[in-house]
């Protein structure tokens, strides 16, 4: 062809001479899959493409929820939520880290019982 298209594009001829179905590719120069709908790290077109498609595992997606291939497998229950430990939940602001420096009734006894004692 010349010139060589922009974009891909497939002819289909429904009657073969007059009347046709063109059909085009996502909107890219190379006539590829967009980078968002390929997998991270994928690289394609010759090398000039590398997908940024994050694709969780299905261990971490909802059960039943298609993801990938397959179907997410991850059951959340109210067992798991306060099976996790706190102590790994330190990002500032996360539920963990406020849970962690809640007041328990102990460390509140032991604040009343020093203030008690003081002169």
């Amino acid at each position: 062809m010349n010139p060589t298209p922009a974009l891909a594009k497939v002819r289909f001829a429904k009657n073969g001479s007059t009347t046709y179905s063109d059909f085009f590719t996502a909107d890219n120069s190379l006539g590829q899959a967009a980078i968002t709908d390929v997998r991270f790290g994928t690289v394609y077109a010759s090398g000039l493409l590398t997908g940024v498609a994050y694709i969780p595992s299905a261990s971490s997606v909802a059960f039943g929820v298609p993801v990938d291939a397959t179907t997410g497998t991850a059951v959340l229950t109210a067992d798991a939520v306060w099976a996790t430990l706190t102590s790994s939940l330190t990002t500032v602001g996360s539920i963990g880290e406020r849970l962690k420096n809640t007041a328990t009734v102990a460390s509140t006894g032991d604040q009343i019982a020093a203030a008690l004692t003081a002169p």
